[in-house]
């Protein structure tokens, strides 16, 4: 009778274990510009820099969080406390957050981790004001509507320049496929500012087997050689 009875509890606890671990969510964080960084989580100091830090399998819930960053991108200079506060983490995500140039936490996106058939689909958006703090944030969803709205937004500015950074902004948080690419550069007057943004936007793109197509916006030859030189270093 006890070895029936223990071997239900270790069986009860091994399945415990399996659904924490399923409700476990993966967390990614970097700085707006790229810069090293040193990461403590719920009071555990990840020593090592890094220009992304991930950790998988994190508890539902809200998380303690401090970020040092470094003076400059080799990892050299005093750590100098950016960031101190808190992230809530839903179950079952893939969460992506960033630090701002002004010390904010900021989540950029939310995605399921498991994918469930249509008919049993579980998965809820993040609501950012579950939590009444100041911590909370609104994530950037990625579709066709946020990208129109981009397009719209760049289409008032009247410099070159702002309407890269601008593009080069939104591509930071949001997925971008080469077609989009194409329509950015449209917007754009000087031939030097659409290859500034071609290159920018390509370690973005989620299908850089097309990225070839980007040619025929270009005038001049010299500047489809600059960019597939620039693709062929980055492969």
């Amino acid at each position: 009778m006890k070895k029936i009875i223990y071997t239900l509890l270790i069986n009860a606890m091994m399945i415990s274990c399996a659904n924490a671990t399923h409700l476990g969510s993966d967390l990614k964080i970097r700085m707006h510009d790229y810069r090293a960084m040193i990461v403590e989580l719920d009071h555990i100091n990840y020593n090592s820099p890094t220009t992304e830090f991930n950790i998988d399998e994190l508890a539902p819930g809200r998380h303690q969080i401090n970020i040092w960053t470094l003076r400059n991108h080799h990892h050299y200079g005093q750590p100098r406390l950016a960031y101190r506060g808190y992230i809530d983490i839903p179950a079952q995500s893939r969460v992506t957050a960033r630090l701002t140039e002004y010390q904010q936490l900021k989540v950029v996106r939310i995605e399921p981790k498991y994918v469930l058939p249509d008919n049993c689909q579980t998965y809820e958006p993040y609501d950012p004001y579950h939590y009444n703090t100041p911590t909370a944030v609104v994530p950037v969803s990625n579709h066709c509507g946020n990208f129109e709205e981009l397009k719209a937004v760049i289409r008032h500015q009247n410099f070159d320049n702002t309407r890269v950074k601008i593009a080069q902004e939104y591509m930071r948080d949001n997925r971008i496929c080469t077609k989009e690419v194409s329509e950015l550069m449209c917007l754009l007057t000087f031939e030097s500012n659409k290859l500034d943004l071609a290159k920018f936007a390509y370690q973005f793109v989620d299908d850089p087997q097309n990225y070839f197509r980007l040619y025929d916006e270009f005038t001049f030859d010299s500047s489809v050689r600059e960019l597939s030189d620039y693709i062929h270093s980055r492969s």
